[in-house]
Order: structure tokens, then C-alpha cells, then sequence
């Protein structure tokens, strides 16, 4: 038998065994450590991967590297997204990019690469692409030189930003600013701008036109200078109420002194342009010459001050025309009454004092007189009135028009007559001289119960009508009478205009007059339609 190992030995295997086991914890629990910062490394290599690749989206910048050497090309994520290029096709090659660029593009591009790639020189582009889609767009492309640690370039890097929006507004705003100028620069109206302390900064043609100075000249003076100096004085005053905020803009008239030392009226219109701050940065002014326009006012006031001379004259002498006519009605009311009651009188005395020896010729060749003594009577009554209405103020007030129509019915006793028949409507209310309106109602019904005397029955309607509720009522009187013929209803209105005989119907022939001018004093209009024996209809408002 083999004889046992002695203690000795046996403790240098175990403790061999131990240190082995040691050893091994210590390797596994190390290559732990280092599988874990690796991992570790990994995830944040990832994770600021993704930061980097957020951030270049959001920027719109995607980068590139490209070894020349070998032609190979990466790109980042955003470069697909720039170039509208699927990521499953990859990066384009060199000579495939130049089709992501206009010929003149890429020309600048591939001199630039070449620059870079020779002599280390980097460089940056604004430039137009064109997407794998079709689109436009542009860029701006920047790369430099990758070198060894023995300077020599091993491959070029850069980045490429999207700035078509960029480019866009941009384009947009410089072609808003050329049409601004262009505006400017051709507007009829005169545009200047100035500085705070009244330098001229810009002017246009239009302005030069109107102060003389041409847009050199106006750059070496002020618009104090410039603005006469009785006017001066205003023009500060509302530049400093335009400065300190108190009023937006002004527009006022002033004279221009112009280079030549000649005046020019101006109508001007000021406003003030502030900074981000709220401070005032520039004042612009826009002026149009209104030198023949404020002649020719002067003019008006002129002709303005002699119209009122002429009217205060001829208002005097109207009063005046006006006492004479007052004069005249005294003498036709008092001087020619009286010998028309004389002669009335007269003839009545010897009808009843000697009718008895009269012959029958005798009597009525007195009637005769009697009847045009009346008639002469009737008739100075009337054209008193006439005359009056035009020099008697009105007394408006609200009217009842149905009590005063039913009043003037009753008063020619309308309402007694058995084969009259009256069909009056719900009339409304108007404003008006109650005196002077009252004869309208009197002169057109009584020539409604005249002229319809003859019917059986006789009908008489008035009433009302209001097309809109903005519109004035139309008020009507119609009979069933004689009528007219409508060929001479101009004739209807005037003095002394008869259209039937005086032996068939009595009357001066003014009364229609009369009640044209009434309603036209309330600013009326008044009308009649009719029929041969098929009777009259007379209408009228009182507002227009």
C-alpha cells in the first residue's frame, strides 16, 4: 500500500487549492467589473448616439465623414431626411452626390473639396441641393481635413444644415424690402425719413420734386431747415406730443420753404417708428403739395366772405320786399274790401228797396253783381292766405289727423249730407302746423264733396298707406266725382288753374295752390291720379 502523504504536504495542497479559488474569485469578480463599465460604456455610447442624433434633427444638421482613398461615405440619420434618401440605399458616394446639386452647386462644392483635400483648407458653402424627390432646397456645407498623427489628411468630415426656410423668409423679406423701396422710391407721394434730430436719412423722388433739394442735398439739411419758420414753432410742438407718447401720428397743413426760397403748402402726415426698447428711432413723413388746393380755398373763403355779404343784402332787401308785401295785403284786406262791401251792399239796398220796379233783366243783373262782389271777396281771401303761408313760421306739434279730419268733416257739414257716404280709415298721427294742415284738409275734401255732388251716393275715402316702416305714410283723399283728365294734371296746382267751368263748379282756383305750398313747407310732396267721371284721387306726405 501507498503510504499517506505527510501533514506537510497535505496543508501545501489545500492551501495551493485555496489560493486557486482565490484567485479565481478575484479574476471572475474583475472580469465582472469590466463586463459591467463596458456595458455601462456601451449605454451611454448609445445614448449620447441618440442625443446626437436628436440634436442634429432638430438643428437640421447632419454630418458626414468620406475617405477619399477608399470612397467610403457615412452619414448621420438627418443627412436622409436632408436629401429625402432612403437609409436602406446608404450614404451617396462622392461622384453620386453631385446629383444632390445644381451644376453651379457642385462645381463650387467639388473645388472646395479639392482645396481642403489638398491643402488642409476647410470650408463652408451656402448653396442650393436638389432632393432625391425633385425639390429644391438649400444648405449650408462645411468640411475640413482629418490628419494623422504625421499630418497627413486620411479622410474629410463636415456637416450639412438645412436652411431652406431660412433661405425662404429671407427671399421673402428682401423681395418685401425691394418692393418697399420700389414703392418708395416711384410713389407720387412725397416719403422722407429722419433721424431723431430732424437729419434727413431717406428721401424719394416725389420729395425732392416738392422742396427743390435733390436726394444728395436733402442728406446736408434738416427738415427745420426746411419747414417755414412761422410754422416751425407747431411743428415742434406736436413732434414733442408725438415723442413723449401722447398722440400715435399728425397730419397737418404748413408751408414749405423750398430751395429756391419759394413757398409750397403742404399737407403732411408724420408718424414716429420705436425700437424693441420703445424708444424713438426714426420719424417718417409723408407730404403731398396742396399749394393750388389751398389757393383755390382761399378763393372759396374769399367768394364765401362776399356770398354772405350778398345774402345779408338780399336778405335786406327780401325784408324789406317782404313789409311792402304786408303792406299791399293791409291795402288789398282794408282799401278794396271796402268797396266791394259798398257795392254788395249797395245792390242788396236797391234789390230790396226797388226790386218791386225793376224788371226781371233788372233783378238779375243785380244778382249778377252781388254774386261776382262775393266771388271778387272770396277770392282776395284766398290769395291773403297764399301769400301768408310763405311768411308764417311753422308751429310744429303732434297732430291727430283723425280728429282733425272728422272736424273738418263736420264743419262743411259732410256728415249731414244723406247721399254722402264717408269711409274714413285709421289715420296715424303726424307732426306738423295744425292751422296751416288743417287747410290742406279743408281745400281737398271740400273739392272731394264738390266735384262728387252729382253721385248718388256720393263716396268719399280717406286713409293712409306705409310701404316701409322707414318710409313716410302717404295720406289720400279720393271721391267718385268728375275727375280729370290726366293731361292736365300739371295744371292742377297753379294759381287760378281751372280744369272745369265755373258755371259747373264753383271755386277761385286757388285752393290747390294753397295746399301745394302747405305741404311742401313740411317737406312734402303732394300728387293726384283720375279718370274722366270715374272721380279723383289727391295724395300727399309730409316728410321726404
Amino acid at each position: 500500500m501507498i503510504a499517506p502523504p505527510p501533514c506537510s504536504y497535505r496543508y501545501g495542497l489545500a492551501t495551493a487549492a485555496l489560493a486557486s479559488a482565490v484567485v479565481a474569485g478575484l479574476l471572475g469578480q474583475r472580469l465582472w467589473e469590466v463586463s459591467r463599465r463596458m456595458k455601462r460604456a456601451e449605454e451611454l455610447q448609445q445614448r449620447e448616439a441618440s442625443l446626437l442624433s436628436e440634436a442634429q434633427r432638430l438643428a437640421g444638421v447632419g454630418s458626414w465623414v468620406w475617405n477619399p482613398a477608399t470612397d467610403e461615405v457615412s452619414w448621420s440619420d438627418e443627412m436622409f431626411r436632408i436629401y429625402r434618401r432612403n437609409p436602406e440605399r446608404g450614404a451617396a458616394r462622392y461622384k453620386e452626390a453631385e446629383k444632390l446639386y445644381p451644376p453651379d452647386a457642385w462645381g463650387m462644392i467639388d473645388a472646395a473639396v479639392e482645396k481642403t483635400f489638398t491643402e488642409g483648407v476647410p470650408y463652408q458653402l451656402d448653396c442650393a441641393m436638389v432632393r432625391e424627390d425633385g425639390s429644391m432646397g438649400w444648405v449650408v456645407s462645411r468640411g475640413e481635413a482629418v490628419k494623422d498623427a504625421s499630418g497627413r489628411i486620411i479622410c474629410l468630415r463636415g456637416t450639412v444644415q438645412d436652411i431652406t426656410e431660412r433661405k425662404q423668409t429671407e427671399d421673402a423679406l428682401r423681395d418685401s424690402e425691394d418692393k418697399f423701396r420700389s414703392a418708395f422710391a416711384k410713389a407720387a407721394i412725397g416719403m422722407a425719413m429722419t433721424d431723431m434730430e430732424g437729419r434727413y436719412v431717406e428721401a424719394n423722388d416725389a420729395y425732392s420734386l416738392i422742396t427743390g433739394y435733390s436726394r444728395e442735398e436733402l442728406t446736408a439739411v434738416t427738415f427745420h431747415e426746411i419747414v417755414h419758420p412761422d410754422d416751425l414753432e407747431s411743428n415742434l410742438a406736436t413732434m414733442k406730443r408725438l415723442m413723449a407718447g401722447e398722440i400715435t401720428d399728425f397730419v397737418m397743413q404748413n408751408r414749405y420753404l423750398r430751395r429756391s426760397g419759394t413757398v409750397v403748402w403742404v399737407r403732411k402726415s408724420v408718424s414716429l417708428v420705436r425700437d424693441q426698447l420703445g424708444s424713438p428711432r426714426r420719424i417718417i413723413a409723408l407730404i403731398e403739395d396742396v399749394t393750388v388746393r389751398k389757393r383755390i380755398e382761399d378763393e372759396i373763403c374769399l367768394l364765401n366772405e362776399e356770398l354772405e355779404q350778398r345774402v345779408q343784402i338780399r336778405t335786406e332787401e327780401l325784408e324789406a320786399a317782404n313789409k311792402e308785401l304786408e303792406a299791399f295785403s293791409y291795402t288789398v284786406s282794408h282799401d278794396l274790401r271796402a268797396p266791394l262791401r259798398a257795392v254788395d251792399g249797395f245792390s242788396k239796398a236797391l234789390l230790396e228797396d226797388c226790386g218791386e220796379s225793376l224788371s226781371e233783366d233788372g233783378r238779375h243783373y243785380i244778382s249778377v253783381i252781388r254774386k261776382g262782389a262775393r266771388n271778387m271777396g272770396a277770392l282776395i281771401d284766398d290769395l291773403l292766405t297764399f301769400s301768408r303761408l310763405s311768411r308764417l313760421p311753422l308751429q310744429k306739434r303732434t297732430i291727430e289727423t283723425n280728429r282733425l279730419v272728422h272736424d273738418v268733416l263736420s264743419e262743411l257739414g259732410a256728415h249731414e249730407e244723406a247721399q254722402t257716404e264717408l269711409r274714413i280709415a285709421d289715420l296715424p298721427p303726424c307732426e306738423g302746423d295744425p292751422a296751416l294742415l288743417k287747410q290742406v284738409w279743408l281745400n281737398l275734401l271740400a273739392n272731394a264733396l264738390k266735384y262728387s255732388r252729382d253721385r248718388s251716393p256720393s263716396v268719399i275715402e280717406v286713409g293712409a298707406t306705409q310701404k316701409n316702416e322707414d318710409e313716410a305714410w302717404v295720406y289720400h283723399v279720393r271721391d267718385n266725382g268728375a275727375g280729370f283728365d290726366m293731361r292736365y294734371a300739371p295744371k292742377l296746382f297753379g294759381v287760378f288753374q281751372r280744369l272745369h267751368r265755373a258755371d259747373e263748379y264753383e271755386g277761385t282756383g286757388v285752393g290747390l295752390a294753397i295746399v301745394q305750398r302747405v305741404i311742401h313747407r313740411h317737406g312734402g310732396r303732394i300728387w293726384a291720379e283720375a279718370q274722366v267721371d270715374k272721380g279723383a284721387t289727391f295724395y300727399f306726405t309730409l316728410t321726404s
